[in-house]
């Protein structure tokens, strides 16, 4: 069987207030335009608030760029590395143009220990990255990053690596009802629930009715977290060190 059902944010409203009795699956009046404009807000307030849970295994992705001889470039529409603006850089590596590539791993470094690089321009190959969302209020969604590598590539690095990043996209939110769910499938029942407990609020309903929504939303949101984590092999070792009885 096809796994087809990738709802609208319009379905996910309608279900969200049929969860809240605020309307009625039964009649056949639709959510008002008011109601409609209203939840999606709360919607896009709700998803991209989200993104503050990190990593998640279906939100990442490779990007890649040739080096040039400066320390810094920025990444998102528009800049250095033209795509969208990473929330996180997770991993990072140069590759060698040679036939048989070779990967060197960078070391991810945070802010405080590429300012105590004291030659941020030194060149060489590079052995760190730092990344730097600095998000601008004025730039919107044209908003860029900055990465820094350390030491600076020099004529030498240009001439043979490429730089490979992976890094955590942003979620997409709506402009319109008619867009679909930038989530996996296993996502949706978590969206509608917690989009349900949002929405109480705005219809004052019982403190004891939000109780229940909130349980159920974060039950259900625990669950798709829960899943959202890569597999990865696990190992056991004798300890030689210790006797068999």
């Amino acid at each position: 069987m096809a796994q087809n059902f990738y709802p609208t944010a319009t379905i996910v409203i309608q279900a969200a207030l049929e969860a809240i009795t605020a309307v009625d699956p039964e009649a056949t009046s639709a959510p008002t335009t008011i109601e409609s404009a209203s939840a999606l807000t709360v919607f896009n307030f709700l998803v991209t608030s989200w993104q503050a849970h990190g990593m998640q295994v279906w939100l990442q992705k490779l990007g890649t760029s040739t080096l040039t001889a400066t320390s810094s470039f920025t990444v998102g529409p528009s800049g250095a590395i033209n795509q969208e603006r990473p929330l996180a850089i997770t991993q990072a590596w140069l590759r060698n143009s040679a036939t048989d590539p070779v990967d060197t791993p960078l070391e991810i470094v945070d802010r405080d220990t590429y300012n105590m690089n004291s030659t941020k321009t030194q060149g060489g190959i590079p052995t760190q990255l730092f990344y730097d969302p600095e998000y601008a209020k004025a730039d919107g969604a044209n908003a860029k990053g900055k990465i820094y590598l350390w030491p600076a590539p020099d004529a030498s690095a240009v001439a043979e690596y490429d730089l490979y990043f992976v890094y955590t996209r942003p979620l997409q939110d709506f402009s319109a009802g008619s867009d679909t769910l930038d989530f996996p499938q296993y996502w949706f029942n978590a969206v509608k629930w917690n989009l349900a407990y949002e929405l109480s609020f705005n219809y004052g309903l019982p403190i004891e009715t939000q109780n229940k929504l909130k349980d159920k939303a974060k039950e259900t949101l625990d669950l798709a977290l829960g899943f959202d984590v890569d597999q990865q092999s696990v190992f056991f070792q004798i300890d030689a060190r210790r006797k068999c009885l």
